[in-house]
């Protein structure tokens, strides 16, 4: 079937892709460059993901009065197998390189875990066994497929129940202030000192960030967001201010005395849905513009890739007798050569065979909102 999805773009949101994979970058980076809580751009892909995931059902509802469960799946493995795969083959075959090699049956296991799209559970019990989080450093960044992959296993199928009860709208937003608030409120009543890494992999303690997004996408689904002048003209500041915030959290380790399980991560899906209303509400604003700066996009558009490939860098680079800035410069040089190359001559084809799993809305229908297809 034809497929209209290149409609739904809002190239801002690209913008917030590069950021979001930038910040993540330099969580793993040598201490001089290292931002210790650049962990929390995995959070705002959880709430990019949630907010363009459930923007495309949403319209193939409203287009075509259903949603199709098995293209849905379809076009998720043409978008994410292809490089996960080329880059778990690389990472458990170069592992014996750079780690002892009476860990193999572990690192094994770690792929068996990630093929299987539940190595964020292999983690959390590997922590509290005592054994130690993974035996595969290279594939260690996973756990935060496993999460979304696990996240869209159940809600198509949800959201489909949910639009075919009719639901109203105050049970909707029931429905979504429960899926933020439930995690948020685990985290924090499990929580008791320290990293508390258990709690950190597990995924109904994080897919509060994917409804953030989810919950984003239908009030605009529903013209909810509010979109009169005077808040356009505040909604650019808004995005500015929450950036800002996201940032300077960015600076701080806020697992190891565990104020990410008492208020952070539920902060930065704030700060990461304030963003992406922005953009929405207000997409000719300066912080809009901003985010299309073509070099921010690209990095946004290969982020996926950028994700991929920087940790088994940062691994094989780790043992090399240079300065933390050459480092830097090998890391940031490899990661983008690979991963641009892996998106234009690898993953793209399978973007495009992915199209074929899309559907045609009818002449004169316009998507709403204009969301990207690749989260």
């Amino acid at each position: 079937m034809g497929s209209k999805e290149q409609h739904w773009h809002v190239p801002a949101l690209d913008g917030l892709r590069g950021i979001a994979v930038l910040v993540v970058i330099l969580c793993h980076a040598p201490p001089t460059y290292q931002l210790h809580g650049g962990h929390i751009g995995v959070d705002l892909f959880f709430v990019l993901s949630g907010f363009l995931i459930t923007s495309i059902l949403l319209n193939e509802w409203r287009s075509t009065g259903g949603i199709s469960i098995p293209h849905f799946y379809l076009r998720r493995a043409c978008r994410l197998f292809p490089a996960a795969f080329s880059v778990l083959l690389f990472g458990t075959a170069a592992a014996p390189f750079v780690q002892p090699a009476e860990e193999l049956h572990g690192r094994f296991k770690d792929a068996a875990a990630v093929l299987l799209y539940v190595f964020n559970w292999r983690l959390v019990d590997l922590y509290t066994s005592g054994v130690g989080y993974f035996h595969n450093h290279m594939l260690s960044h996973y756990w935060s497929l496993s999460v979304e992959e696990q996240f869209y296993l159940v809600w198509p199928a949800l959201l489909l129940l949910l639009l075919r009860l009719r639901a109203p709208r105050i049970a909707m937003i029931a429905f979504f202030a429960a899926g933020i608030i439930a995690p948020a409120a685990g985290r924090a009543l499990l929580w008791d000192h320290g990293p508390s890494l258990e709690i950190y992999f597990r995924s109904d303690l994080r897919v509060d960030g994917l409804m953030w997004g989810a919950a984003l996408a239908w009030l605009a689904s529903q013209d909810l967001l509010p979109a009169n002048l005077e808040v356009r003209r505040y909604a650019g500041l808004a995005g500015f201010s929450a950036l800002s915030a996201f940032l300077y959290l960015s600076q701080f380790d806020m697992v190891s005395d565990g104020s990410n399980y008492q208020w952070g991560f539920s902060l930065v899906g704030l700060l990461a849905a304030l963003m992406i209303g922005s953009t929405i509400v207000a997409p000719h604003a300066i912080f809009s513009r901003l985010l299309t700066l073509g070099w921010l996009r690209w990095t946004g558009k290969i982020s996926y890739g950028l994700y991929l490939w920087h940790v088994p860098a940062f691994v094989l680079t780790g043992d090399i007798p240079v300065r933390a800035d050459t480092r830097m410069l090998i890391v940031f040089a490899a990661t983008f050569g690979v991963a641009a190359l892996s998106f234009r001559y690898y993953e793209t084809p399978f973007l495009k065979l992915k199209e074929r799993f899309g559907y045609a809305p009818p002449a004169g229908y316009e998507s709403r909102p204009r969301a990207s297809t690749h989260p």
